[in-house]
This record gives structure tokens, sequence and C-alpha cells, in this order.
């Protein structure tokens, strides 16, 4: 079997209610300890920005409270993200748009770029896991693996395989290639 090359898995996200899951999602894959996948939590865009290096694959895990349709996870390949404001994607202030945008006028920026959004509601704390809306915290784990088989998927052949968003819709991991509304391929 071929060396798959090495890529940079970075949590985006903080320590407070919602916005830990890109956290927890990069817990469990560095639980794994995959030699092929350097991985790393950062609080903001900006902090990614520094790390980077065009070498290697970027992939990006950040909460979104904007909804996303059916699904709890959808992988995007830079550039094809939501139109909307970047919101839709991170909440914070210097958002991932604008810092991959700085990344790629700087040359850091790899060619395969991929960010992964996982949708939930404003109102989800992880405190309360009663007001849990998606993803439950019993998928977090689903997930992470779902997402290794992803990244392993677009490294492996990122021209056929790597293509378009796709959704991951379920705690059983079943994943979709599909337009969300709003999305750059759409026009």
């Amino acid at each position: 079997m071929a060396e798959r090359p090495t890529a940079d898995l970075f949590g985006l996200g903080s320590a407070h209610g919602a916005d830990q899951y890109g956290w927890q999602i990069v817990r469990v894959v560095q639980e794994l300890r995959l030699p092929w996948l350097n991985s790393e939590l950062v609080a903001t865009p900006v902090d990614l920005v520094a790390r980077l290096s065009a070498d290697r694959p970027l992939v990006v895990v950040d909460a979104t409270a904007h909804p996303l349709p059916d699904s709890p996870l959808w992988r995007f390949r830079w550039p094809d993200l939501p139109v909307d404001s970047f919101e839709v994607v991170s909440s914070h202030a210097f958002d991932l748009r604008y810092a991959l945008q700085l990344a790629g006028s700087l040359g850091l920026l790899p060619e395969l770029t991929l960010i992964y959004a996982v949708g939930v509601s404003e109102d989800v704390s992880l405190e309360d896991p009663a007001r849990y809306d998606k993803p439950p915290a019993v998928a977090i784990p689903v997930l992470a693996r779902w997402l290794v088989q992803d990244i392993e998927r677009c490294l492996a052949d990122p021209a056929a395989v790597c293509r378009g968003p796709v959704r991951c819709d379920d705690v059983a991991g079943n994943c979709a290639a599909e337009q969300p509304p709003g999305s750059d391929t759409e026009r």
C-alpha cells in the first residue's frame, strides 16, 4: 500500500457550549494516534493561519449555528462553501472564510483544503444533555470515525472522491454527496 500523505487536522472552537463540537471530534481522532494525521485544537481562525503549511492537506472541523439541512456534519472543499456570510461555518469575529483567503494570499493554503461543518442549534449546551440537538454526544465518536474515513478517501484520490459537499446525517455514519442550499456550486 502506498504511503499516505501527512495532513493537518484542526479543531476550531472553544471549551464552551456547542462551540466544543469541533474540538470534541478532533479529540476523538487524536486518541486514535494516526501517524499520517497531525491534529491540533485552535481557538480562532487567526490561530489556524499561523499554523498552516502549504505542503500538507488541511482539514478544519468547526461548529456552525447555521442550520445545515438534515445533517449534523457537512464536508466542503475549499473554495466551495455556502454563499451566505461565513457565519454559516464559523462563529468567530475573524471568520474562517477570511482566514483561508488570507492564507491563500500568503501562499500558506494547501491545494486540498477540507472544511467539516458541525451543524448545531444556537441553544445547544454540552452541560445539559437533555438539550442536545445535533450532533448528540453519542454521535461524536461515530462522526470522528466517519471523518477519518472521509479524509483517507480524499487523500487517496482528491480529484475523484473529494468533490462537492458531502453530508453525514446519522449516528450510523450514512453519508452522501449532496448540494446544501446556498452552496457556491449551486450557481
